[in-house]
């Protein structure tokens, strides 16, 4: 009877131990997972709040990391890396679409004769206006130090080529404090055609 007692005792304790033991490797595991993956699963953050706090911190990372990735840190348009992610999107959809050019006028100057502030107040200016004036519908990318392309849709075509006058016209007749400062741009516009790439688009806009 002792032998059958000590016995179920045992048994008890090893289960014991293996339900301890597997809920050890449970958290192990757990942690080693959420901390490759850049979540806290310190013991203040163990419970369930804590890690879908973590959890939403990570997504806003991401989401941050994901639009700087796209984005022009100066200008806060969008940069070739999504022009490029775009225009594919476009040729594989095999949509109808225009792409503009627009070139600062003596950007150069600018900087040498005003200084490297004024030389990025401008871009930033000049983009400002232009995502004012154009709209989500005709989005604008970052190329270059003062050169910007913009994405049309062609079935908007004379619209989206007014609103480009528009936006010359009020980055032309802008005063700013320094006197001697004048800003102006100039640009072309080409049309999309079946076999072209982004390259193609550029050099024909370039020479419009």
């Amino acid at each position: 009877l002792l032998f059958y007692v000590a016995s179920i005792i045992c048994i008890l304790i090893l289960l014991i131990l293996f339900f301890l033991y597997s809920t050890y490797n449970k958290q192990l595991v757990g942690k080693i997972y959420f901390g490759a993956n850049g979540i806290d699963v310190s013991s203040k953050s163990l419970n369930l709040d804590g890690l879908e706090r973590e959890i939403a911190k990570q997504r806003t990372r991401l989401k941050l990391v994901q639009h700087e990735m796209v984005v022009d840190n100066l200008t806060h348009l969008f940069n070739r890396k999504k022009l490029e992610d775009d225009i594919d999107i476009l040729i594989s959809e095999q949509s109808e679409f225009c792409l503009a050019m627009i070139d600062l006028d003596d950007f150069k100057l600018i900087n040498d004769n005003f200084g490297h502030l004024i030389g990025d107040d401008v871009p930033k200016f000049v983009a400002r206006e232009g995502k004012r004036i154009l709209g989500e519908e005709n989005p604008i990318y970052r190329v270059g130090g003062e050169e910007s392309i913009i994405l049309v849709p062609k079935k908007d075509l004379q619209t989206s080529i007014a609103l480009l006058n528009a936006w010359r016209l009020q980055v032309n007749e802008r005063d700013w404090k320094e006197s001697a400062l004048k800003v102006s741009f100039s640009g072309g516009i080409t049309t999309w055609e079946n076999g072209d790439y982004l390259d193609d688009l550029i050099s024909r806009a370039d020479q419009a």
